[in-house]
């Protein structure tokens, strides 16, 4: 499949995956979107140097990575579709259209 980068926002806005935040302290977990995160910081950083605080605890030690869920929902792309003329065709040799003789 080859290398993602997935350290940065633009490369998950890209990817379309969310960012996975995780506090040391008491497990707490939310989930951002990078295109609000970027819009806030007004700056492209890479995800693990972000400065944010758990909702919880108030803690600063907090974990931020990409999330594995959403990162791994584009793998399962469909692979290239069938011409038209090859779908018909399948569609007739199994459904034959009765034609009347005369």
């Amino acid at each position: 499949m080859g290398f993602r980068r997935t350290d940065r926002h633009s490369d998950l806005m890209k990817l379309k995956t969310l960012i996975l935040k995780t506090c040391s302290v008491c497990g707490h977990q939310a989930l951002f979107n990078p295109a609000d995160v970027l819009q806030y910081l007004a700056a492209d950083r890479e995800v693990s140097a972000l400065p944010f605080r758990c909702s919880c605890c108030g803690s600063g030690s907090v974990f931020a990575a990409p999330d594995p869920e959403s990162l791994l929902d584009g793998c399962d792309e469909p692979k290239k579709r069938k011409p038209l003329y090859q779908i018909l065709r399948a569609e007739l040799t199994h459904n034959p259209i009765d034609l009347p003789l005369d």
